[in-house]
């Protein structure tokens, strides 16, 4: 699948000149989101994925640009298991506030893998495992940040 968006999101600031004060000009950024996908299933279910997302902005230093690469495969195991791997790779250029990347999993690079084990025909166990991983990038002034977390999860899942 592919999938092209673009807009014209609206700001009540004015543009920000390099100095840091206003231009006196209303603020204009231009967004643009594309986004392709192919998957394949079977025993093996694979799927990979690219996104780019640009803002152009007329405000010094608020342009950016994501790149995302993504890659699934999810396969039945024996002992009745099914496993997911799960790997996500994004570059990004310009600035993204940061607090943004940190508190959404979508928005950083990623390696995930999942067991699910089917306790019932509506309930199955599940252990998860995931490292995120953010290269922060550097401004004039600020340092560049890397950010890794690790998180491991067991619970229970429902399916309706």
């Amino acid at each position: 699948s592919a999938s092209i968006a673009a807009g014209l999101p609206g700001f009540k600031g004015e543009a920000r000149l390099e100095t840091g004060e206003s231009s006196g000009q209303p603020r204009r950024d231009r967004l643009l989101v594309a986004q392709l996908s192919y998957g394949l299933r079977g025993p093996l279910a694979l799927q990979a994925g690219y996104s780019f997302v640009s803002i152009d902005s007329n405000s010094f230093r608020d342009d950016s640009a994501r790149h995302r690469l993504s890659l699934a495969c999810t396969s039945r195991l024996p002992l009745n298991l099914f496993g997911m791997v799960q790997a996500a790779w994004q570059y990004i250029r310009g600035f993204i506030f940061p607090d943004l990347l940190l508190n959404d999993e979508e928005s950083q690079s990623s390696v995930v893998a999942k067991l699910a084990w089917p306790l019932t025909r509506t309930i199955d166990l599940e252990a998860r495992y995931a490292v995120f991983f953010i290269a922060l990038p550097s401004r004039e002034g600020d340092p560049a940040g890397d950010y890794l977390r690790q998180v491991a999860t067991l619970g229970a899942g429902a399916r309706f």
